[in-house]
């Protein structure tokens, strides 16, 4: 039997552990397979290969990409595993990436003119990739003591319903991304549609090419999860899961093994056909 956690976060992207903190975390969890997916950004293969080799555990390389579909106005995260050419979908997240790192700049002005003592310094210690999130730079303010928590009601007055810091990003459309996915070689899989609840946008994806749906996940209920079944049945999607952990850098996600999934063996797709890959 295997157990598996196929949706975690690292400080490459708004995630709080190291990808080899995330290996600890996973062994300890009694994880046997683990994929980390960060957001808009190509893992780092190597790492990830001699962090398999130093746990004994499987690490997948994938991707978490941000979209929205401008007739229904709905958001969808495609996860892409085992993807050989990344250039085709990073043509499409990278402007993505150049603006989450854009806006928390601006953030980070606005903050600093609002008498908050936190520098660009101060918080891209707290991430390892190109991008600043709005996460590591809250975090260094909570950290200093300046805000009381990470979630609360500083973030939702500042974020949120049209508060001084609340910004827009531009997300590319979900289909040509599930293609793009494809293109290079990689298997596409639509993440916690009971977040986004954005079932009416399944069939589409069927068509561009998605191969499978995330069934565990902590923003997916048990309704939801009868939903996801229904329309894995239906459309010859496989489900996977996972626990979408941020570390502490996130509220909605769970804990690294927390949410996973169990396989007799690895015969499922997709992880048999990226394993013989290797």
């Amino acid at each position: 039997m295997l157990k598996t956690d196929l949706h975690l976060h690292s400080r490459f992207s708004d995630g709080s552990y190291s990808p080899e903190e995330a290996a600890v975390q996973s062994v300890s969890a009694g994880l046997d397979i683990i994929a980390l997916t960060d957001h808009f950004l190509p893992p780092d293969e190597a790492l990830l290969g001699s962090l398999e080799r130093k746990y004994s555990i499987t690490i997948l390389g994938g991707i978490e990409c941000g979209t929205k579909d401008s007739d229904t106005n709905l958001s969808a995260h495609i996860l892409g595993y085992g993807i050989r050419d990344y250039g085709p979908v990073m043509e499409l997240m990278q402007p993505v990436l150049d603006s989450v790192n854009r806006n928390s700049l601006k953030q980070l002005a606005l903050l600093q003119e609002m008498g908050y003592p936190v520098t660009e310094e101060e918080a891209r210690k707290e991430c390892s990739g190109p991008a600043l999130y709005r996460q590591h730079i809250n975090y260094v303010l909570f950290k200093k003591g300046i805000i009381p928590d990470m979630f609360g009601t500083w973030m939702k007055s500042m974020y949120k319903n049209n508060g001084p810091l609340e910004m827009a990003y531009d997300f590319p459309e979900p289909v040509p991304v599930i293609k793009a996915i494809t293109e290079g070689g990689g298997i596409p899989v639509l993440a916690h549609p009971g977040q986004q609840q954005n079932y009416c946008l399944i069939p589409e994806f069927v068509k561009a090419g998605i191969k499978g749906i995330e069934l565990v996940h902590p923003s997916n209920t048990p309704e939801d999860m009868n939903y996801i079944k229904l329309y894995a049945e239906e459309n010859g999607l496989f489900v996977t899961g996972g626990s979408d952990c941020h570390g502490v850098l996130s509220s909605s996600g769970g804990q690294i093994g927390d949410y996973n999934m169990i396989y007799e063996d690895i015969s499922f797709f997709p992880l048999n056909t990226i394993l013989k890959r290797r």
